[in-house]
């Protein structure tokens, strides 16, 4: 313990552009806020700086209505008394992806740069826990500091304000706790008496926890203007005998002081998720699904689609969408500020967050459209009229099943029956066209051996001069029979494609494969796995490789919440709703070759709402019908799950959840950049301002292992799981959870305290139509490691894409490439470098030991350098060799390598 003889206070303000209130309505408080500022900043003599958050977003947002003060916002920056960044915007660490994190400090500090000078530190004050990795996350951007309030209380080790976080590699920088929030020291007020009186108070109140002699006092909160009679207020109390020296200083200034007296602090490895003096609201992870599945959509479609085949488009000749890509981030990540990517906000917030998903998936989809299709029409095929390119955003090879669209117009022609001409004279008449035709049958071929295929849909219509037909560079084309097809793609080549060639045959050449998954009643099997479906959808799993069988997958449990926007709370007499043995309709929907689906129909009853004092749920019953589809793919090893839900429900929290009989008192969770193993049993801690919670957020997948048995549940955008504390734990994976109010007193959850304003939040009860996505990957532990299962996660979520073009003459590319191929360690980014013409892979180690790691190029490599998050050449770069296209090097444990490569 050390006595605090020196306090340094922070000006700042926390700012949330939207919450209780509109991104507009908030802005309008910006614009005052900053116009008092900037005025203070220049013309209060001793007012010393002012942190504005950590983020740069707020002063974007005021920029664009006042740029004629952006020179002065330099000027201030420049000077030391404006501290801006390192973030774009403030999120939440655990709701978004590792690279949405790297995304956002880099357009961060180039904002920051562009205004003079980036602050760098970890300012990470409202975060509803922190990530394990995240201390790599920053050393990465050249950030030596962290900043921290929430889930840091509780453990031992951070029982001091000061103490080292580690990352999982051994990465570490200084952590800084505030031990009593970013905003609660408000009262620097005219009354001198008073504020030195609170300021004692809090000083004797933090003896015991401080390892050095300084003290931060953080003069601050949400939405908070500055002071202007701050200086005048500490040169007051300065004059008194308060045995402390008071000053007005800067969260840089109160870190240096730190760090030159801070002797054999504690160090803590890993994440923090403790609610000793802190809310980690663990409601948010469930609050407004579609918000959270809206995200995940996103960033998959930027980070494994969009970027990587803009990036090899450009590699051979196209031009770099580098603005438009940006654009597509800045919206994604705009939706990453806590308050929204939590659903903790008002009603009139959630349009406008999904419009910005919106905006970011029309770019992305539109740059995949254009990239897929140059790259294709670009292979050499010319005895070729029409192929599919199937495209592997992935960086191994990889095997499975991928759906296609395959457009034949009347050039195409190959049997048109009576019957056909008939349908199609109508499409003629309504559209003025009196010639066509239309292929019957087709067959897929790679190297002249058939492809095994079935056809999930047809229909006829008339293609105008579309898109398609603009990148394929035809005219417009008429009638058109568009087939959607599922095709099994083997060994498709890591971060590239392969091409099929597609030739329209009479209906007497239709190819026939023997199925590799077969449908029998209720059952369906591929080579690896057997699904037996029982009443109401849930089913019986058994894995043909180990012989194990796992019963009751698939369980829907509903019950009542009335909770809010951050906590979920049982009322004290719930009523469980499942589909055990509801009365069920059964339909194949799908019967292979190469894919089998079973949908099965479910009458769900529900209880209306909860009851009037909130205690139980409503005797009354309504309709939520309930479509679950069941699908096994050839080549995989898990099956998928599809459930449709029609919520007309209110105050409920739906969960599917699994039994697989495994003793286990620790769950593998997929975490950032890391694979995270917690503890299955929940502490009972009286007293804690929050109750721990047993809900916890995850990435793509959790698993439980023990016994020669292995379950993982993989999901997209699902990210709350729960491991029920039991000796064979149950895995529940929350669907949906529906409440009406942003915040409530009184819930046992939190110690009866608000988390913001009592405000009513209808269309957080989530009433419509839903539609969810996860799967059951049964495996065997010896065989299978913890890091396979994370590679199934990232398929899962991110499946081969595949598009069928015109060939011509004159293509330059191979049947299949692979531009780069990972061996050992795995990919979270491939894309054009932010400055210059290099290619950046970033690779990580998820494993707990090191990896040897190859990297073969499509073209020789000139040169390979080892650059940071921030694309800046690292000191000391790990030992990379070179030969001819491949580049090796050895990836120490959980470790983020990122590469910056030129080629001749």
């Amino acid at each position: 313990m050390s006595k605090i003889d020196h306090i340094m206070v922070v000006s700042h303000t926390h700012w949330d552009p939207e919450w209780y209130s509109t991104f507009e309505e908030y802005r309008m408080r910006l614009v005052d806020l900053m116009d008092k500022l900037l005025d203070i900043l220049e013309n209060v003599p001793g007012y010393h700086s002012f942190m504005f958050d950590g983020q740069v977003s707020p002063l974007e947002s005021y920029l664009e209505l006042f740029p004629e003060n952006r020179e002065r916002v330099r000027k201030l920056v420049k000077a030391g008394k404006l501290l801006v960044g390192p973030w774009f915007i403030m999120p939440d660490e655990y709701m978004v992806g590792p690279e949405a994190h790297i995304r956002n400090l880099l357009l961060g500090t180039r904002i920051a740069r562009d205004y003079g000078e980036v602050m760098r530190v970890g300012y990470l004050p409202d975060m509803a826990g922190h990530i394990s990795q995240m201390p790599q996350i920053l050393r990465g951007f050249g950030i030596d500091s962290a900043v921290v309030w929430r889930g840091v209380a509780g453990y031992p080790e951070t029982s001091k304000t000061e103490f080292l976080w580690e990352s999982p590699d051994g990465s570490q920088v200084l952590a800084l706790h505030l031990p009593w929030a970013y905003g609660t020291h408000l009262f620097l007020f005219d009354d001198v008496e008073y504020t030195s009186q609170k300021i004692q108070e809090l000083k004797d109140r933090q003896e015991t926890r401080n390892a050095t002699r300084f003290m931060l006092l953080m003069n601050g909160g949400d939405h908070e203007e500055p002071h202007r009679q701050l200086p005048a207020i500490i040169e007051e109390i300065r004059k008194g005998q308060h045995g402390f020296e008071l000053e007005h200083s800067n969260i840089l200034e109160y870190i240096k002081a730190v760090r030159g007296e801070l002797q054999n602090p504690d160090i803590h490895v890993g994440e923090m998720r403790r609610t000793e003096t802190s809310f980690l609201m663990s409601g948010i992870q469930s609050t407004r699904v579609p918000i959270k599945q809206e995200n995940a959509r996103t960033e998959v479609l930027l980070e494994k689609y969009a970027e990587p085949l803009c990036t090899s488009a450009w590699l051979v000749g196209d031009k770099y969408p580098q603005r438009l890509l940006q654009a597509a981030w800045r919206y994604d990540l705009q939706n990453n500020f806590h308050d929204d990517i939590y659903g903790a906000h008002v009603d009139e917030v959630t349009p406008d967050v999904l419009n910005r998903y919106k905006h970011a998936q029309e770019i992305g989809e539109r740059l995949v459209a254009i990239a897929s299709h140059s790259l294709a029409s670009s292979i050499d095929v010319p005895r070729w009229r029409k192929a599919l390119v199937v495209f592997n955003p992935c960086s191994w090879d990889r095997t499975g099943v991928v759906d296609a669209t395959i457009d034949f117009t009347w050039a195409d022609n190959a049997t048109v029956t009576p019957e056909l001409q008939e349908a199609l004279k109508a499409i003629y008449a309504n559209s003025g066209l009196t010639r066509g035709g239309n292929v019957m049958a087709f067959r897929i071929t790679r190297d002249g051996k058939d492809v095994p295929f079935q056809i999930t849909g047809c229909m006829d219509f008339v293609k105008y001069q579309s898109e398609r037909n603009i990148m394929d560079g035809q005219k417009p084309t008429g009638p058109v029979r568009r087939y959607q097809v599922a095709m099994l793609a083997e060994d498709i080549p890591a971060f590239g494609y392969r091409a099929y060639q597609i030739e329209p045959v009479s209906i007497d050449q239709t190819p026939t494969f023997e199925s590799l998954v077969t449908v029998n009643g209720r059952a369906m099997e591929n080579e690896f796995l057997k699904v037996d479906i029982q009443d109401g959808g849930y089913f019986t799993l058994t894995d043909k490789i180990t012989g194990q069988v796992y019963r009751n997958c698939n369980i829907l449990v509903d019950g009542g919440d009335v909770g809010d926007n951050y906590t979920y709370q049982a009322p004290a007499a719930d009523r469980l709703v499942t589909n055990l043995g509801s009365a069920s309709r059964y339909t194949v929907v799908e019967t292979g070759p190469v894919r089998a689906t079973i949908r099965v129909d479910v009458d769900f009853m529900l209880p209306a709402s909860a009851s009037p004092d909130d205690r139980s749920r409503a005797s009354e019953d309504v309709l939520c019908p309930l479509s679950i589809y069941i699908s096994l793919n050839a080549g995989v090893h898990y099956v998928t799950v599809r459930t449709e839900f029609d919520n007309r429900a209110k105050d409920h929290r739906l969960r599917a959840t699994f039994r697989p009989e495994i003793t286990a008192r620790q769950v593998y969770v997929d975490g950032h950049f890391d694979i995270l193993t917690r503890d299955v049993e929940v502490p009972v801690r009286p007293g804690w301002l929050e109750k721990p919670s047993p809900t916890q957020p995850q990435r793509n997948f959790v698993a439980l292992r023990g016994q020669g048995r292995g379950f993982a549940v993989l999901n997209k955008g699902l990210i709350q799981y729960e491991a029920t504390d039991e000796a064979q734990p149950a895995l529940c994976v929350t669907l949906l959870r529906c409440i009406g109010y942003l915040s409530k007193e009184g819930l046992d959850e939190r110690n009866g305290s608000p988390c913001g304003p009592g405000l009513p939040t209808p269309t957080a009860q989530c009433l419509g139509r839903h539609v969810f996505e996860y799967a059951v990957y049964p495996h065997d532990p010896a065989a299978v490691p913890l890091h396979e299962i994370h590679r199934a996660g990232q398929e899962f979520n991110a499946p081969m894409r595949a598009v069928d073009v015109v060939t011509r003459k004159g293509g330059t590319l191979p049947k299949e490439l692979s531009f780069y191929r990972v061996r050992g360690a795995m990919a979270s980014a491939y894309k054009k470098a932010e400055d210059g013409d290099y290619v950046i892979l970033r690779l990580y180690n998820i494993a707990n030991e090191a990896a040897p790691t190859e990297v073969e190029c499509f073209r020789p490599v000139r040169e390979v350098t080892e650059v940071s998050l921030g694309e800046v050449p690292v000191e000391r770069p790990l030992a990379i060799s070179r030969a001819g296209n491949k580049v090796y090097l050895t990836i120490p444990a959980k470790r983020i390598v990122t590469l910056r490569f030129q080629h001749d």
